[in-house]
């Protein structure tokens, strides 16, 4: 500034005019006085300048920490997601463990023989239950799925054949019984029941299949069966003696009959001039009487026969017919009128027909024991066949006795449970089972007239 001034002066300019003029004092601090003394920069005058400032590494490269900051952000941000994703994937993965543990536990060590199979017969999976049913492993299933058809017995194939099919045509669940042949020759008996499986979006995947055993099943059914049969043909048996007195009534009469035809045809030849005529007409009337009482014996020796039941098709209305003629004589000693309202075109029931006829003489036997103490004109049986839409046919019993308690209602298909004295209880706790093994039931109820109504019903052509 001094030499600036010389020079004007040397230029010719007045020193006058140029002292006048006041010089711009700058103001320069050195910074780390400032720091030294610990004098804030926001103190000094305006316009200073501070000399030898000592940058920070934030003023130096603000906008690199700034983007070195924003990064590891990011890259925390992200490497936090990632740990999330995978603590949830591995909480996902232990939970899937724990449940395929589980079900897979319950599926292994279940004790029915379970399976799941594709539509093409190709098995996802088999329990190990099937060794100790069938004598073959799960692998051995697994790597030919055929060999399941293969082990059911000739005379079942076609029962598994029609409900494959039709289980996949019709994608329902279905159940049915056929026989396996194990490996050592051995035959079970299987309930098999199946049932679609779906997949998330509605697609079917296949079929799951449950396998039992119930051999023993059968074994005790068989049992029970021929445990009903004894005590059946027992009953049976009871029964003809009790109306011995109308049994020895109906073989008398055929028999009196013939002994009078024979008297009459040997007189008839004894006359000077016999009579062939007459003499025939006596033979004739021999023999039908002789066919009338061989008639009574087949069916008395049929009634007692012990015998395997022979189920077939079989008119309703011919059981009762025959029923009843069984009882004619019993029903005409006690003064009892027997009428019948028979539904013709009953279609044919499957069964055995004696069991039937047993469970009809049953209930006719109790409806006349139950009219004793009536008077003779009021002594009336009632015996009607109908059918019940598609359910079956059934055949209704009513008698003009007292009737029953509620009580007697609620037991008197009990076994050993009788009003009569002298009775087992034994004759409608076997007619119970009869029905129930011919796939119907039977019950009891009071006419509002008065008197029992025993009512039973079989379904058409169901097979025993």
């Amino acid at each position: 500034r001094c030499a600036e001034i010389c020079l004007r002066i040397l230029n010719g300019e007045s020193p006058v005019d140029i002292v006048p003029e006041r010089t711009r004092n700058i103001m320069m601090f050195d910074q780390r006085q400032l720091k030294r003394w610990s004098i804030s920069e926001e103190k000094l005058p305006p316009e200073s300048i501070v000399r030898y400032r000592e940058f920070s590494i934030w003023q130096q490269y603000r906008w690199q920490v700034i983007g070195l900051i924003a990064a590891g952000l990011i890259l925390t941000s992200i490497i936090f997601l990632l740990w999330v994703q995978w603590m949830k994937r591995r909480h996902a993965e232990t939970r899937a463990h724990r449940s395929e543990v589980k079900y897979r536990t319950v599926a292994d060590y279940t004790y029915d023989w379970e399976y799941w199979a594709s539509f093409d017969g190709k098995f996802h999976y088999v329990s190990p239950s099937c060794e100790r049913i069938s004598d073959y492993t799960a692998q051995e299933f697994m790597d030919n799925p055929s060999l399941f058809r293969q082990i059911i017995v000739p005379e079942d194939k076609g029962i598994w054949d029609e409900h494959y099919c039709n289980s996949r045509e019709e994608l329902s669940g279905r159940e049915l019984e056929f026989r396996i042949q194990r490996r050592n020759g051995e035959i079970r008996w299987i309930e098999h029941a199946c049932q679609p499986v779906y997949g998330d979006q509605g697609n079917p995947l296949g079929f799951r299949a449950s396998n039992r055993d119930i051999t023993k099943r059968k074994q005790m059914e068989k049992m029970s069966q021929s445990l009903r049969d004894e005590l059946a043909h027992m009953n049976r048996v009871l029964t003809m003696g009790a109306l011995t007195s109308a049994i020895v009534h109906e073989i008398t009469q055929p028999l009196a009959a013939i002994l009078s035809n024979t008297q009459a045809a040997l007189r008839f030849l004894n006359h000077e001039d016999p009579d062939f005529d007459e003499v025939r007409e006596a033979l004739l009337d021999i023999i039908q009487d002789d066919k009338r009482a061989a008639e009574i014996i087949r069916r008395l020796r049929k009634m007692v026969k012990k015998e395997e039941p022979v189920h077939e098709s079989f008119d309703i209305n011919a059981v009762v017919e025959a029923s009843i003629h069984l009882l004619d004589s019993e029903s005409m000693f006690q003064n009892i009128s027997v009428v019948k309202d028979l539904k013709s075109g009953l279609p044919p029931l499957y069964g055995d027909p004696i069991q039937i006829q047993q469970v009809i003489i049953n209930l006719l036997t109790n409806t006349m024991d139950a009219m004793k103490d009536r008077s003779a004109d009021a002594r009336r049986v009632f015996l009607s066949t109908r059918t019940d839409r598609d359910k079956g046919v059934s055949v209704t019993v009513i008698d003009s006795g007292p009737g029953l308690t509620t009580d007697q209602i609620e037991t008197v298909f009990n076994p050993f449970y009788s009003t009569k004295a002298e009775g087992l209880g034994l004759g409608l706790a076997v007619s119970r089972s009869i029905i129930e093994a011919h796939g119907g039931h039977i019950w009891v109820e009071n006419c509002p007239e008065g008197g029992a109504m025993f009512t039973f019903q079989i379904p058409f052509g169901k097979e025993v």
